[in-house]
């Protein structure tokens, strides 16, 4: 494939969710409740919490990823990231240090439900995968959005999708950091 053409990004992207999709639920399907639920330490999230997390940025982003995909012009114009896009992305990208989250990603009460967190995060997948075939053929370059911390500059539709599933690689490398503990529950 080109990586120069115009869907070549959004194709990687569409990849990406889909794997970590595969991974995630196998994730679950091999784990007990006792174990996805199981934190490494008091202040870090449990793999359940992980994937709520990943539901809660997805969910903050709909409203404005929605629109900006529906007011996007057609463009055959590949995707290149904005300055600050591309350097967010670079921030969240898998292997970089830890970061404190903001509040507004806390996991919710509902993180200790590993099937009902699973089913959402399956929900939420869908749409992601959905935004990345909506927006392909559009304007992912011009047509810009806030991001979820709106005291920050606006970013590019492909910018928040490439961030948003940079975001969930990065917390891909935390659950295999829960999976190799060795106080992790059945290893």
């Amino acid at each position: 494939m080109n990586e120069s053409s115009p869907s070549a990004h959004l194709d990687t992207l569409a990849q990406h969710a889909e794997r970590t999709t595969a991974e995630v639920r196998e994730t679950f399907g091999r784990h007990s409740k006792e174990a996805l639920c199981w934190k490494p330490a008091p202040k870090v999230w449990s793999i359940t919490e992980v994937v709520d997390h990943l539901v809660v940025a997805t969910d903050d982003y709909r409203p404005r990823l929605d629109a900006a995909i529906e007011r996007a012009p057609e463009s055959s114009v590949p995707y290149k990231p904005t300055w600050f896009g591309g350097w967010f992305v670079g921030m969240l990208a898998p292997g970089k240090r830890p970061m404190k989250t903001s509040k507004i990603f806390y996991p919710t009460a509902a993180a200790v439900d590993p099937a009902a967190v699973l089913e959402r995060f399956e929900n939420r997948q869908e749409l992601l995968v959905g935004w990345i075939d909506r927006a392909t053929g559009r304007d992912l370059n011009g047509t810009k959005l806030n991001t979820a911390l709106k005291i920050l500059p606006k970013i590019s539709i492909g910018d928040a999708l490439d961030l948003l599933v940079t975001h969930q690689r990065r917390h891909l490398e935390q659950i295999e950091r829960s999976l190799a503990h060795p106080e992790f529950p059945g290893s």
